[in-house]
Formats: C-alpha cells, sequence, structure tokens
C-alpha cells in the first residue's frame, strides 16, 4: 500500500515536472525574423531601423523593431499578441510587412498562432529596399508606409520635381522632391486620398511628373489603402525635360 502510494507519488511528480516543463517551452518559442537587409545589392549600414508591422486592410500595428549591425544584419523579435500573430491556427494568416525608411522592404503571409507553440519559432528573411542616393544611410524611426516612393535622374539637374493629379485647376500636388547636384531626386506621396487609391477597384491614379511648368512623364500608379503589401513601393522613373 505504501510501496503503490509512494509509486504514484512519484508518478504524479514526474507528470508534473512534463506539465512544468512544456508549459516553460510554450511560453520560450516566440517568432522572430532575421537575416540580412539589402540596400540594393549591398548589405545595409549599420543602424538602420526594420519594423515588421501586421496589416489588415487600413490597420497597422507595429509588432516589433530592431536596427541593422555593421554586417547589414538584423534580428525582429515579432510581439506575442492577437493582432501581430494569429490566436489559433483557425484563423486567416497574418500579413506581416518589413518596412524600412517607409519603404516596403518585403512581405510575409504567416501561418503562426499562439495556440500553436511549435509555429512560434525564427524565420529567416532577407528584406530588401531600393538604393536611392541621397537617403541609402539615412536613419529614421518611423514605421509608417508612405503611398508611393519615385526616385531617379532629372533632366535638367536643377530645381524640383514635382508629382500632381488631375488636370488644372482641379491638380492636386501629391510630392515634390529636390533635384540634387548629381541629377538624382525623390520624392513621396503619402498614403492617403486623393493622391492614393482608397480602394483597389477603384480607377487607377495617374501621377503626373512636372519640371517647372512642364508635364515630362505620366505613371499610372495602382496602389490602393485597403491592400496594404501594395503602399511602400519604390519605383524608378527618370524625368526629363524634351529637347527644344
Amino acid at each position: 500500500m505504501h510501496g503503490s502510494k509512494a509509486q504514484l507519488m512519484r508518478r504524479s511528480a514526474v507528470a508534473c515536472a512534463v506539465l512544468a516543463a512544456s508549459s516553460a517551452a510554450a511560453q520560450s518559442g516566440q517568432l522572430r525574423y532575421r537575416g540580412s537587409l539589402w540596400i540594393g545589392d549591398a548589405y545595409a549600414p549599420a543602424g538602420i531601423s526594420v519594423h515588421v508591422i501586421a496589416a489588415d486592410g487600413a490597420d497597422r500595428i507595429l509588432c516589433g523593431s530592431a536596427a541593422t549591425n555593421d554586417r547589414g544584419h538584423y534580428d525582429v523579435a515579432v510581439a506575442p499578441t492577437p493582432g501581430c500573430i494569429a490566436r489559433t491556427v483557425a484563423e486567416r494568416r497574418t500579413l506581416h510587412i518589413f518596412v524600412v525608411r517607409g519603404e516596403n522592404a518585403g512581405h510575409f503571409s504567416s501561418g503562426a498562432s499562439l495556440d500553436e507553440p511549435r509555429s512560434l519559432r525564427p524565420m529567416a528573411k532577407e528584406p530588401r529596399v531600393a538604393d536611392i542616393p541621397g537617403i541609402k544611410r539615412r536613419v529614421t524611426a518611423g514605421h509608417d508606409l508612405v503611398g508611393v516612393r519615385y526616385y531617379g535622374r532629372a533632366t535638367p539637374s536643377a530645381g524640383e520635381v514635382r508629382v500632381e493629379i488631375g488636370e488644372f485647376p482641379n491638380n492636386t500636388v501629391c510630392g515634390v522632391g529636390a533635384v540634387a547636384a548629381d541629377g538624382s531626386y525623390w520624392l513621396d506621396i503619402a498614403p492617403a486620398p486623393p493622391c492614393i487609391a482608397a480602394t483597389h477597384d477603384a480607377a487607377p491614379l495617374h501621377h503626373n511628373f512636372f519640371i517647372g511648368r512642364e508635364r515630362v512623364a505620366r505613371v499610372i500608379n495602382g496602389a490602393s489603402l485597403d491592400l496594404p503589401r501594395s503602399l511602400g513601393q519604390a519605383h524608378h522613373r527618370d524625368a526629363r525635360m524634351p529637347a527644344r
């Protein structure tokens, strides 16, 4: 009788230990993104912030941030909270977008869920942003996506490049970028109507590029606020005055 009781107590102790170990393992699991950040075809310098946001329609949540080291490596821990990670495996996947200096550096549809500890593990990802003169080494802390970013070379290499929608007098200025001495420029357009479409089924917007009063280019932009992965894209577009 005493032997059986002692065995039962030992079994109970073992079961409790196993349960505690399983609970600790579940608590220690964490979704992380790690890898190298690329700027064009080179590793990013140290100190560039990599943000991971969860996006669902117009809602965007900051889920984690980290800065690159001197080898361009980053390691972002994703907050283990609903919104950043699905509560259960039955919920739809979570869209995670990598944001670097306002630019969309890549996105991933995560199947991790809080009720499945094995899904909370490190993931290797290699986000990449455009190599844009003038902002390549700029460090910013903000995690918001721009609506769209345009960059390129302008001719003549002076003044500014301006992007508008609509025709005068009903035109709207969406963004302005100074032209550097080497002829390069870049500009951001905020993620808001009328410069960015509210929904993806709306008519595509025409972005008109001006140097002074001269329209030098026209681009159809398909970004929309209800498709977060369409925001923050960097597009190369040269702006040249026509030869006289």
